[in-house]
């Protein structure tokens, strides 16, 4: 696995775990645009076409919490 791929996944798993992209771009000093730009790439080449995290303003939720 290419390290820039697991640096996509552990901002993935920042980005769920701060609850927004904001927030996770907060926690790492860089701009929310780049933060939501490489998670959704990261979902278009592994995890799904659909997008694993539903985007709604102020609101993230992941995918699979949204289908229960």
């Amino acid at each position: 696995m290419s390290t820039d791929r697991l640096a996509a996944m552990e901002l993935f798993v920042r980005v769920v775990d701060a609850g927004s992209f904001s927030a996770a771009a907060t926690q790492l000093g860089v701009g929310q645009p780049a933060v939501s730009k490489t998670v959704a790439q990261l979902e278009e080449r592994i995890l799904c076409a659909g997008g694993a995290l539903k985007r709604r303003r102020r609101l993230l939720r992941r995918a699979q919490d949204l289908r229960a």
